[in-house]
């Protein structure tokens, strides 16, 4: 069941380090894509930081043309204030008397067109400073549009920018974490196989250690055959009615035990039983101890023989509390059951073999 649950445990450990292999591969595009859109945001802000200083250039150019304009407003003002005193100076009555003033015609001609000129060049100015006042107008206002208008690109984009460079700092420090786990995943499994390497050398250790029980039942049954068989009634008789060596629960049933994934099958010539710490383990029937021993992957293992050439086998006792050739009763005390280091719980072993057959222990055992 350990080995089961390592070979499960090992799977799982893979199938998760491949999807944090993918993860792992997706975060790399990602943050590919994004170094390349956040390439492209810094491509434009350098078309627009471009864009700003010609702008700021044309706004130079703007602010000259502007200040010319205002210098020839303020010139034009000024001939134009000079104008209108000196119109002032003449009233209705002066105009005629200046133009009848003249001494001969020509010379009132020429009062006359001095007076048009004068009315020609107030219109003008009039002109020039509604044009200059139009001009300077619309400058101000392209200059306030072009400057609004680079400056909220600029933000935009920057903000962009600072958003996607935020973004790719996430799927990084995202991806530096599927690393530490992926690295972590796989500490995990170098475990679960140096686990798994254990335990197969523990499945090694038990089929030797079966094989030397059926070697002792073997070899106390010859014994038997010289010194003589044991008296009293055959276990045939309490066949369903043995009680339980220890009150735990199975937790390896008697024969074959197959692992679909390790491809191996195990032969359980007994039972595995649950036990408590310290718990007796108890002798299913009166007998005499014909072997007391101890074996690599079982610890102690006790054998006692019954009457009809029956003999019960219980593996994993700490220290025995009987010895060779004792007479022991049923319900007597053998031993406590020991702790398995690689399942980490108490167990023990438990066997009953009919002269050369091992037989299923459930089928003799009391139900319950």
């Amino acid at each position: 069941m350990r080995l089961l649950q390592g070979n499960l445990r090992e799977t799982d450990l893979l199938e998760d380090i491949d999807a944090r292999r993918h993860q792992v591969s997706l975060q790399t595009e990602l943050i590919r894509l994004q170094k390349r859109e956040r390439q492209r945001l810094n491509d434009s802000l350098r078309l627009l930081e471009n864009s700003l200083e010609k702008g700021r250039g044309d706004l130079v150019v703007l602010s000259q043309d502007k200040s010319t304009l205002e210098q020839n407003r303020q010139r034009i003002q000024l001939a134009f204030a000079r104008h209108l005193s000196a119109q002032c100076r003449l009233s209705r009555w002066e105009t005629l008397e200046f133009l009848l003033g003249a001494h001969s015609l020509g010379e009132l001609v020429k009062r006359r067109q001095v007076l048009a000129n004068i009315n020609r060049l107030e219109k003008g100015y009039l002109a020039q400073l509604t044009q200059q006042s139009e001009q300077l107008d619309l400058l101000e206002n392209q200059i306030a549009m072009q400057t609004s208008h680079m400056y909220d690109e600029y933000v935009q984009l920057e903000d962009t920018r600072r958003n996607v460079t935020k973004a790719e700092r996430a799927l990084q420090n995202e991806q530096e974490n599927l690393k530490r786990q992926q690295s972590q995943l796989a500490a995990d499994l170098d475990i679960v196989r140096r686990d798994r390497d254990l335990l197969q050398k523990r499945r090694i250790e038990v089929q030797e250690a079966f094989r030397q029980i059926e070697k002792m039942v073997a070899m106390a049954r010859d014994t038997t055959i010289v010194e003589g068989p044991i008296a009293g009634s055959p276990l045939t008789l309490l066949k369903g009615f043995l009680p339980w060596p220890v009150g735990g629960d199975i937790l390896v049933s008697f024969g074959h035990q197959k692992n679909r994934r390790l491809e191996t099958v195990t032969d359980n010539p007994g039972i595995d039983i649950s036990a408590s710490a310290n718990e007796e383990v108890r002798c299913v029937a009166n007998g005499r101890v014909a072997l007391c021993t101890w074996l690599r992957g079982f610890g102690n293992v006790i054998i006692v023989e019954h009457a009809g050439e029956f003999f019960t086998v219980y593996a994993h006792l700490q220290q025995p509390s009987v010895q060779h050739g004792d007479e022991v009763r049923a319900s007597q005390g053998l031993g406590t059951a020991s702790l398995d280091g690689i399942s980490g719980q108490y167990r023990i072993h438990f066997e009953l073999w009919e002269g050369k057959q091992k037989q299923n222990p459930l089928n003799w055992l009391t139900g319950r």
